[in-house]
Formats: structure tokens, sequence, C-alpha cells
């Protein structure tokens, strides 16, 4: 009775549950044969000692169940590893038809918010995201906040902006970072022409832009502020204080240029 035999049904469920049963199969006869290709054959101890290599390649790039992998292969030995990969580690697999054309590929991996992209014309090549796009991300955390703040939750969210008072209208920021959040508006200083840069409503938060003029000491006009939704008790008493503060300071500013004014 082979290993497979052996088991009850409620094991082979369970196994199957988890990705494994390629696992019973392949302790019950590991030399029988279980891919005979034209690109290659494969035992079942040979398909399940490729699919543990990858899997622990996968959770090594920082992948976890629930996350979405894309497959760009023809009929091939790697595409059998790569879908029992994902089944064992609990990953969402998108296969892509490797006839489509760059763009159409494109699409498709980035509307099953893959986090990593197989190809396997000749062995299996993995793409990890090093990190995730910020359309993928707020297409899946905007209707979270949206909930939490109709359930009366403190939400927190984070927004950029620059001082147009210190943008110098060297607009090196938008050359450098290519978010399509900033853009230009006129000057409102009456002696400087040039337009300074601003960040629009549709910035997301996620600081590319700031970080990128930092880093390359270009701009100090980036700014970031808070956006509380149903704020706290202490959150208004802070709010309050902090406007207390920096009323102070503004009218003794103010005061102290009505002195030397012509």
């Amino acid at each position: 009775m082979s290993a497979v035999e052996s088991r009850t049904p409620e094991q082979v469920r369970a196994a199957a549950g988890v990705g494994m049963t390629l696992a019973l199969h392949a302790s019950a006869d590991p030399d029988h044969p279980a891919l005979l290709t034209p690109h290659g054959d494969r035992t079942f101890g040979e398909l399940n000692a490729n699919v543990n290599r990858l899997v622990r390649y996968l959770r090594g790039q920082g992948l976890q169940a629930g996350d979405a992998l894309a497959l760009v292969c023809s009929n091939r030995p790697e595409f059998a590893e790569v879908y029992y990969a994902c089944l064992r580690a609990g990953l969402r697999i998108t296969p892509v038809n490797w006839h489509l054309t760059g763009e159409e590929m494109g699409y498709i991996v980035d509307d099953c918010e893959a986090k990593a992209v197989v190809a396997a014309p000749q062995g299996p090549k993995v793409l990890v995201a090093q990190s995730e796009c910020q359309l993928n991300r707020q297409r899946r955390i905007k209707p979270q906040i949206k909930a939490r703040i109709a359930a009366g939750e403190r939400v927190v969210r984070e927004r950029f902006g620059v001082d147009a008072d210190t943008c110098t209208g060297d607009h090196s920021c938008i050359r450098l970072s290519g978010c399509p959040s900033l853009s230009i508006k006129p000057n409102p200083d009456p002696l400087r022409t040039d337009p300074v840069a601003t960040v629009l409503d549709s910035c997301v938060g996620c600081g590319v832009c700031g970080e990128v003029s930092h880093a390359a000491v270009l701009c100090p006009s980036f700014y970031k502020a808070r956006i509380v939704t149903n704020p706290t008790a202490w959150d208004r008493v802070a709010e309050r204080m902090r406007n207390a503060v920096i009323g102070w300071f503004q009218k003794r500013d103010a005061k102290a240029r009505a002195r030397f004014a012509f």
C-alpha cells in the first residue's frame, strides 16, 4: 500500500488544503515520473524538492500568505513548480498568457496587485517588488479607511505640502520624483515671477517627493502635515495649545515687522 493510500480521506483533504498533496506522492514514490514534457521531465521527488526551494526563496524575499504572484510561462515543468509553490505558500497566483504584449502583461500584473512576477523561459526567474505601488496601496487601504471613519475611529492621514515662501522655484522636486501630485502655481510674492511648486489634493502621503529633495540637498520647503479624522478630546486640547503658541509667536513677529515698516 502506498503512502497516499494508507492515509485517511480527512488526512488527504487536510494536505490538499495546505498544498502538500504533492509531498504525499513524493514520499510514496519519489522516483515515479510526475511530468514528461519536451522541456524536461520531473519525478515526484524532484518536483517536490523544487517546490520547497521556491517556497523558501519567496518567503525569504518577504512574500506572505495572501500576497499575489503573477506567472508568465508556457507549458513547461516550471509552471507546475510555481503553481504548487503558491499553493504551499498560500499565495494568490495569476497566470499571464506569454503571447501577450508587454503592455498587456503589465496591465494584468498591476490589476492583480502582484508583489512578485515569475517568468520561466529557461528556468524560473523571480522579480520581487521591493515596495508597494502607491496606486495599488490606495486601492487596498481606501475602503479600510472609509470604513474606520464611518465607525467613528480616530484616523490619521499624512499629507505633504510646499512652503511657498521658502520655495525657490527650482522645481527639482518635480524633475526628480515625477509625482503626478506635484505641480506649480503662481508665486505669492509679487517681487518674484517664477512659479512655485505645490502639492495637489491627490497626494497620498507616500513622501517620495520630500525624501528625494532632501536626499539631494535641494529643497527645504517641503513639510508634512497630519490630518486627524474623528479626533479625541486630547487631540482637540493639543490643537488649541499649538494654535495658542504659534499665534503668540506670529503676533510677536508681526509687531517686530511693524516697527521697521516704512
